[in-house]
């Protein structure tokens, strides 16, 4: 049988534990609320981006603007997103997976195109140097809470090179 003492101080780590845990539990729920709220002011530009399709199926296709036009497909570029750090459970390893499971689909087709890469997040990055690509561009340091001016730099890149292929 354990002594009092043993008993009192095990007792007394167990209501350490339970504390730390409780206010782990806070922090979590703050977190989620914070998302939702998010989630849920994002909607608008839902409804908007939904709307703008739609006002663009509806064009004809020879008003359509440089963007929207079809084209042969010669060069495909590839934004392959991550965090910055490891700490993301298996979100990181699902992203790079899904990856090669798309180049194995379609090995016929890499041959015949041209391939860019841009890496946001550091380990994105990491992996494709690490797997031999040719990275044309880093993001990094986008955050929990993405910001317009973030992402400005991404799209701006990803406009330029569309526009400068056609």
């Amino acid at each position: 049988m354990e002594s009092p003492q043993n008993i009192k101080k095990r007792l007394k780590s167990v209501s350490n534990i339970k504390k730390i845990t409780k206010a782990m539990e806070m922090v979590a729920a703050t977190k989620m609320c914070r998302s939702q709220e998010i989630a849920l002011a994002s909607r608008p530009y839902a409804f908007a981006a939904l709307d703008f399709l739609a006002t663009v199926s509806s064009l004809n296709p020879t008003d359509l603007p440089a963007l929207f036009k079809r084209r042969d497909v010669k060069t495909v570029l590839f934004v392959l997103v991550s965090s910055d750090k490891g700490l993301t459970g298996a979100f990181n390893s699902s992203v790079f997976r899904k990856f090669e499971t798309h180049q194995k689909i379609e090995k016929d087709e890499w041959k015949k195109e041209k391939h860019v890469y841009i890496a946001v997040g550091e380990k994105a990055f990491q992996y494709l140097t690490k797997k031999k690509f040719e990275v044309a561009r880093k993001f990094t340091q986008a955050g929990d809470y993405t910001e317009l001016s973030q992402v400005s730099p991404i799209t701006d890149f990803i406009i330029k090179g569309f526009l400068d292929v056609i």
